[in-house]
């Protein structure tokens, strides 16, 4: 939710004066779409992204899918277009890992 989103960046001194998208619509957004809307903060949880770090074996019918969705987000999270400017692990909790990267224009 935008208020909880909100409450994370002011507690580690980034502004909350953004507007929040999903990137998910219909396939993923390309850093470029993200970039010419103006978004200035990506944020990433690794139950989303980390869910591609094992797949399902190259003859399943769903490995394709698979593999775009991996791509998509390696791609993102190594591209020079972006700079990881917090990572916030879970600590002792089972909680996922949340990355937030800036845009670099």
């Amino acid at each position: 939710p935008e208020e909880e989103v909100n409450i994370l960046l002011s507690s580690i001194g980034l502004p909350n004066n953004h507007s929040l998208l999903a990137s998910y619509k219909q396939g993923w957004r390309s850093l470029g779409e993200i970039k010419s809307m103006g978004i200035e903060y990506i944020i990433l949880s690794s139950s989303l992204y980390g869910r591609y770090d094992k797949g399902p074996p190259t003859n399943h019918p769903l490995y394709i899918l698979f593999k775009k969705d991996k791509e998509y987000f390696t791609n993102l999270m190594s591209s020079k277009e972006l700079s990881l400017i917090k990572e916030i692990e879970p600590g002792k909790s089972l909680g996922p890992t949340i990355r937030i990267y800036k845009t670099i224009y």
